[in-house]
Protein backbone atom coordinates (compact mmCIF):
# COMPACT_ATOMS: atom_id res chain seq x y z
CA UNK A 1 0.00 0.00 0.00
CA UNK A 2 1.36 3.80 -0.64
CA UNK A 3 0.76 5.55 2.38
CA UNK A 4 1.28 9.37 2.70
CA UNK A 5 2.84 10.74 6.36
CA UNK A 6 1.62 13.74 7.72
CA UNK A 7 2.89 15.09 10.81
CA UNK A 8 1.61 18.41 12.95
CA UNK A 9 4.32 21.28 13.20
CA UNK A 10 2.42 22.28 16.19
CA UNK A 11 3.09 19.40 18.15
CA UNK A 12 5.94 16.23 17.33
CA UNK A 13 3.78 13.26 16.37
CA UNK A 14 1.46 11.46 16.02
CA UNK A 15 1.41 10.87 12.62
CA UNK A 16 -1.50 10.94 10.21
CA UNK A 17 -1.67 8.00 7.68
CA UNK A 18 -3.43 8.13 4.10
CA UNK A 19 -3.52 6.23 1.04
CA UNK A 20 -1.27 8.32 -1.09
CA UNK A 21 -2.95 11.31 -2.91
CA UNK A 22 -6.17 11.54 -0.87
CA UNK A 23 -4.50 14.07 1.53
CA UNK A 24 -5.53 15.07 4.97
CA UNK A 25 -9.15 15.24 4.03
CA UNK A 26 -9.27 11.34 4.18
CA UNK A 27 -9.99 11.62 7.92
CA UNK A 28 -12.38 13.01 10.16
CA UNK A 29 -12.49 16.89 10.83
CA UNK A 30 -11.70 16.42 14.56
CA UNK A 31 -8.80 13.76 13.10
CA UNK A 32 -7.86 16.08 10.97
CA UNK A 33 -7.81 19.44 13.13
CA UNK A 34 -4.75 17.66 15.11
CA UNK A 35 -2.75 17.86 12.30
CA UNK A 36 -3.69 21.42 11.18
CA UNK A 37 -0.98 23.48 10.44
CA UNK A 38 1.02 19.90 8.96
CA UNK A 39 3.40 19.04 6.53
CA UNK A 40 3.94 15.60 4.54
CA UNK A 41 6.90 13.69 5.91
CA UNK A 42 6.90 11.08 3.61
CA UNK A 43 5.45 9.09 0.93
CA UNK A 44 6.40 4.74 1.23
CA UNK A 45 5.40 1.77 0.71
CA UNK A 46 4.24 -0.40 3.25
CA UNK A 47 3.60 -4.41 3.26
CA UNK A 48 1.75 -6.41 5.49
CA UNK A 49 5.05 -7.97 6.76
CA UNK A 50 7.02 -4.87 7.28
CA UNK A 51 8.91 -5.30 10.80
CA UNK A 52 8.24 -1.59 12.05
CA UNK A 53 9.46 -0.65 15.73
CA UNK A 54 6.33 1.73 17.37
CA UNK A 55 3.93 1.22 13.79
CA UNK A 56 1.60 -2.19 13.67
CA UNK A 57 2.03 -2.01 9.95
CA UNK A 58 -0.92 -4.68 9.04
CA UNK A 59 -2.78 -2.85 12.27
CA UNK A 60 -2.28 0.53 9.81
CA UNK A 61 -2.91 -1.00 6.66
CA UNK A 62 -6.54 -2.52 7.41
CA UNK A 63 -7.57 1.08 9.17
CA UNK A 64 -6.67 2.93 6.04
CA UNK A 65 -8.53 0.56 4.02
CA UNK A 66 -11.40 0.17 6.20
CA UNK A 67 -11.47 3.98 7.74
CA UNK A 68 -9.61 5.68 4.84
CA UNK A 69 -6.50 6.91 7.84
CA UNK A 70 -4.67 5.87 10.46
CA UNK A 71 -2.97 7.67 13.29
CA UNK A 72 0.10 6.47 14.23
CA UNK A 73 1.63 7.85 17.70
CA UNK A 74 5.09 7.85 17.96
CA UNK A 75 8.08 8.13 17.67
CA UNK A 76 8.43 6.50 14.20
CA UNK A 77 11.29 6.45 11.84
CA UNK A 78 9.24 6.14 8.55
CA UNK A 79 12.95 7.27 6.44
CA UNK A 80 13.90 4.19 7.79
CA UNK A 81 10.75 2.29 6.53
CA UNK A 82 12.08 3.67 2.60
CA UNK A 83 15.56 2.62 3.37
CA UNK A 84 13.99 -0.97 3.81
CA UNK A 85 12.06 -0.76 1.38
CA UNK A 86 14.40 0.53 -1.36
CA UNK A 87 17.03 -2.82 -0.01
CA UNK A 88 14.84 -5.56 -1.28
Amino acid sequence: MHVDVYESTKTPGPYLLVSRGTGRMAAPVDVRAGFVPGQLVVRVRMISTDAVAGLNVPEAIAAIHRDKYYVAHGPIDFHRIVGQRLLR
